[in-house]
């Protein structure tokens, strides 16, 4: 197969703190390794950077299916959505997740909502488009907030943890001016956190879950794992970040936790592979946190490459899954189509 590998590049942000690029462009590593496994599998690799050329240069293209590595669109992370959505246009198939999951997944408070709609849990929250706006008082501190758009935890520091609403408005004043978007503050978990990476389709498959130890944290640091526990490796945050996998959990708990993050996958309509990341409270009550459909799948120290391995998946192994399971997903696509094209004769 001919397979083209979309990828981007940011070069500045357009918002935000500048360290959060390191974020954004951590990505090279992960395209030439996955070059490297689809080559070996035996297919023809083409290398496609995102610019503002994209749709022209799909047109023009020949090719099978499409490795969708790509994270937006120059500085703005929320045309992640964008590029699958050319994909469609111009008829080629690609990995991973369709339009409407990447932009509805990119929001975390409609992804709050579609999952408190179906039944699952998430902690309680509200949305807040200006500092000023009235906190509802059912909401109990200490909460947490986030910039509504944002992930790979970019915006989330130990001061996204506020026990006032004093700490809460001057926290959502620096989101906003800082981000340009509006913050989501919800009741923080206090507890542990882990994550399950999942791939598949029809039957998709719970990877081993992995946690995330915060260990020794001072008693002024919230354990979460912020921007600086993610991406700072000599920050103290990073060191004491110990991810673990598989985590160690009681058998029912473990189980409790694989079928809730299963169901937020098929809520989320998510495609080929995805992760999930949940807290669990003192009393084992699980919340999702997000769900994220286009994780880092880099091959070195990623939650999801931890999982699969955890599982006997090496990484050149994991790549051809995931490609084999696009293929798998068009051909169904294409039996139905041709299903309901005969109903319609």
């Amino acid at each position: 197969m001919k397979v083209g590998i979309i990828y981007n590049v940011v070069s500045e942000i357009a918002r935000g703190n500048p360290i959060d690029i390191i974020a954004e462009q951590d990505i090279l590593n992960t395209v030439h390794c996955v070059e490297d496994a689809l080559r070996a599998a035996g297919h023809e690799v083409k290398l496609i950077h995102v610019d503002d050329n994209l749709y022209e240069n799909l047109r023009a293209v020949k090719l099978d299916l499409v490795f969708n590595l790509g994270e937006g669109i120059g500085s703005n992370i929320l045309a992640e959505a964008y590029i699958p959505a050319m994909l469609d246009m111009v008829g080629i198939p690609y990995t991973g997740s369709n339009f409407l999951t990447l932009s509805v997944c990119l929001d975390k408070a409609k992804t709050k909502q579609i999952l408190l709609s179906m039944g699952l849990p998430t902690a309680r929250f509200q949305i807040f488009k200006s500092p000023a706006d009235e906190l509802d008082l059912s909401l109990k501190f200490p909460m947490i907030v986030k910039p509504i758009h944002e992930d790979a935890s970019i915006g989330i520091t130990n001061e996204s943890v506020v026990k006032d609403e004093e700490q809460l408005r001057k926290r959502i004043a620096y989101v906003i001016e800082t981000y340009k978007q509006n913050a989501l503050a919800e009741e923080f978990i206090e507890g542990r956190e882990v994550n399950v990476s999942i791939i598949g389709n029809r039957d998709p498959i719970a990877l081993p879950i992995e946690e995330l130890q915060f260990t020794n944290f001072s008693e002024s640091a919230y354990k979460i794992c912020s921007y600086q526990a993610k991406w700072i490796p000599n920050s103290e945050e990073f060191q004491k970040t110990i991810p673990v996998c598989p985590a160690q959990l009681p058998k029912n708990v473990e189980n409790r936790i694989k079928r809730l993050a299963l169901a937020a996958y098929k809520v989320m309509e998510c495609q080929d592979y995805a992760r999930i990341d949940i807290r669990i409270d003192k009393d084992n009550n699980s919340y999702i946190l997000e769900v994220n459909p286009n994780p880092d799948i880099g091959p070195v120290d990623t939650a999801f490459t931890r999982a699969a391995a955890a599982n006997s998946i090496s990484y050149n192994e994991l790549i051809t899954k995931i490609l084999d399971y696009a293929i798998e997903r068009q051909h169904s696509e294409k039996r139905v189509e041709e299903k309901i094209r005969l109903i319609e004769i």
